[in-house]
């Protein structure tokens, strides 16, 4: 795996196919934000990276952005055509998360998962806003910018 530092984390640059980092889910431009529950952003580049490649050897917890353009579509909900995204949002304490995502939509297709956390949408902070906010956001243009929080609790299977 390749990476360079960014003002959040480290971006994934190149990912190994069969490598640790691609077993885990990782992918390129995605940010790496947290391993092992210790927050990349607290330490200076050079001991993030030494976190990053001792973390992989024995990863237990993984945090990372991941963004994704999406188009709207036709979709078929509860017997009836609506044009969307294909993603049902609930808007949480501190977050607003993925719900669910519905099957056959540009969101499944571009593999956001339910409990990704929103926190960014077409370049605006959503920490703020009502889901109806979000919404009347999303529909304003047929492509939106998302970025994701996703946390994955990793298995021993590697």
């Amino acid at each position: 795996m390749e990476v360079e530092e960014d003002e959040r984390g480290l971006r994934v640059l190149d990912v190994l196919p069969g490598g640790a980092a691609a077993r885990v889910g990782l992918e390129s431009q995605d940010i790496i934000i947290a391993l092992n529950l210790e927050n990349l952003s607290d330490f200076n580049s050079i001991d993030a990276y030494k976190v990053l490649f001792e973390g992989l050897k024995e990863l237990h917890y993984l945090c990372f952005y991941r963004k994704y353009s999406i188009e709207h579509s036709e979709l078929r909900v509860n017997f009836k055509n609506r044009t969307g995204l294909g993603i049902i949002l609930i808007k949480r304490k501190d977050s607003i998360e993925v719900d669910e995502v519905i099957k056959n939509s540009p969101a499944q297709a571009v593999g956001i998962k339910e409990q990704d956390k929103l926190i960014e949408l077409n370049g605006i902070n959503v920490k703020n806003l009502s889901l109806k906010d979000i919404a009347s956001i999303t529909k304003k243009s047929n492509k939106v910018d998302l970025v994701f929080i996703r946390c994955l609790k990793i298995e021993e299977q590697r």
